[in-house]
């Protein structure tokens, strides 16, 4: 449908596109300098930030997206990308209040999580392609817990 998603959930139809997809900022530290070796370091934790941003006069939605590897509480590589959809009708589509409140449906939130997750995944290929930390397999992202979070701090934003 010419680059325009529509999801679909009780009758109400959302239609979106994907405008911009953008790493913010990367880094990476050497795993040697804590004294870890490779094998150490492929069983780490991921961290999962969530940050909003809404812009009704281009009514665009914007998620950024923050992934930390660490291990034991040591960085080794994290990445902050923006993910910014376009959507159309937008006040209608999110119930967006001039109060700056809005509402999206918990199926169309995690589609956008996941598209943003993915969008991530394949920038740490990218990045990641150079070095050893290209082994390591970032787990899966249980979606319901990361909304319930998200759901149950103010700001929107999510640790």
């Amino acid at each position: 449908m010419n680059n325009v998603e529509q999801t679909q959930k009780n009758s109400e139809t959302i239609q979106f596109r994907l405008i911009e997809i953008k790493k913010i900022s990367y880094t990476r530290n050497d795993y040697h300098n804590f004294g870890y070796e490779l094998a150490d370091v492929l069983k780490g934790e991921v961290r999962v930030g969530v940050k909003f941003e809404i812009d009704p006069g281009h009514e665009t939605f914007s998620l950024f997206l923050n992934i930390e590897y660490l291990k034991e509480e040591h960085l080794l590589f994290n990445v902050e990308t923006l993910h910014k959809i376009h959507i159309k009708d937008f006040r209608n589509a999110l119930k967006y209040q001039e109060s700056g409140q809005f509402k999206v449906n918990d199926d169309v939130m995690k589609l956008w999580l996941q598209v943003a997750i993915n969008d991530t995944r394949g920038m740490l290929v990218i990045l990641n392609s150079d070095h050893e930390y290209s082994q390591i397999i970032v787990p899966l992202i249980d979606l319901n817990l990361l909304l319930n979070s998200i759901k149950g701090n103010q700001t929107g934003e999510s640790k």
